[in-house]
């Protein structure tokens, strides 16, 4: 093989593992990059549910039960599309949660007094499946849901 052939194939294997080791390292950011997207969407998924829920709270406490309706009906059809990308800690709570659908569509559809109540009380249960604090101090392991009024089920 002629020098020039040889130096021509050296310098083509050169670029060819300058590409392989530039497209590498671009990979591998892409797939952190992925990987952060979907945890910020996931995160950003249970927070609109958790706003969704509130709101739902907030109107029915107002006396706008038909308003309250709608938002409760978005969070569940919502919570129902997420559940399979629930935190592992949450899930069965959120599956509990999702149970009440059709009784709290219920109650709000009867403009049942009761129903802010039943709301407030979901609000919190979904606070506490997120670990997240419910009062003017969170509460112990062991009072949870004493504290809170509510009951594991």
């Amino acid at each position: 093989m002629d020098p020039r052939h040889r130096n021509a194939l050296l310098i083509a294997a050169g670029v060819v593992l300058a590409f392989l080791v530039g497209f590498g390292w671009q990979y591998a950011r892409a797939e952190a990059v992925e990987d952060r997207l979907e945890t910020t969407t996931r995160e950003a998924t249970f927070q609109r549910l958790q706003a969704t829920l509130a709101a739902a709270a907030l109107d029915a406490r107002a006396g706008a039960h038909e308003v309250a309706r709608q938002h409760a009906s978005r969070f569940y059809s919502g919570l129902q599309d997420a559940l399979p990308d629930a935190p592992a800690g949450a899930a069965e709570e959120l599956g509990a949660i999702l149970a009440t659908r059709d009784a709290m569509i219920t109650a709000l559809s009867r403009s049942d007094p009761e129903a802010a109540d039943q709301l407030h009380r979901l609000f919190l249960r979904w606070r506490l499946a997120f670990d997240e604090p419910v009062g003017p101090s969170p509460p112990g392991p062991d009072t949870a849901a004493d504290s809170s009024g509510l009951s594991a089920g």
